[in-house]
């Protein structure tokens, strides 16, 4: 677990929870690499991870509603501009990505 503990200060705009970047300082690559981050479970039992990932916890809440400056949108995006592909279980799928919302 990590908290970014921005305070009072003016200083930390644009700040980044985590941020990971693949790089080759000496010469070219020469693997490419899979994914910026791997999830997996190796439960023993029927008790596997449920989500992905939890986005606005009880405890602390994402900013909702119908604006662009929230992190969760209420209305269904407009306009249909791309994808993020994700590998699920060995399967390569698409998430859709849209322009603006409303």
């Amino acid at each position: 677990m990590g908290v970014v503990d921005m305070g009072a200060s003016t200083n930390t705009g644009a700040t980044y929870g985590a941020v990971f970047d693949f790089t080759s300082f000496s010469g070219s690559r020469g693997v490419r690499p899979t994914a910026f981050v791997g999830f997996g479970d190796d439960a023993q039992n029927s008790l596997g991870v449920l989500n992905l990932f939890d986005v606005g916890r009880s405890a602390s809440p994402v900013s909702t509603g119908a604006s662009g400056n929230v992190l969760f949108t209420t209305v269904a995006p407009t306009s249909l501009s791309g994808s993020l592909r994700v590998r699920v279980n060995g399967v390569i799928r698409y998430i859709p990505l849209y322009t603006n919302q409303t």
